[in-house]
C-alpha cells in the first residue's frame, strides 16, 4: 500500500492542499481539498492528523 501525497493543488490555489489516496494502476482514486491552516487527516496507512496551520509559510 502506497502512503497518501500531500501538495498545494496550483499556483493559484495558494490557499488549498490536496490529500491524494487509494492509488491504483498509475492513479489516485481519491483526493480531498483542504484549506491551508486547517487540521488535514491522512488515511491509512499513514493514519494521523496533519496540522497545516505552519505549511501555510511554504504554499508560495
Amino acid at each position: 500500500m502506497t502512503a497518501p501525497t500531500v501538495r498545494r493543488h496550483s499556483p493559484r490555489a495558494r490557499w488549498k492542499g490536496v490529500v491524494y489516496s487509494e492509488p491504483k494502476d498509475g492513479r489516485y482514486r481519491q483526493a480531498a481539498s483542504h484549506p491551508w491552516g486547517t487540521p488535514v487527516e491522512l488515511p491509512a496507512p499513514v493514519g494521523f492528523t496533519l496540522d497545516t496551520e505552519e505549511l501555510k509559510d511554504y504554499a508560495d
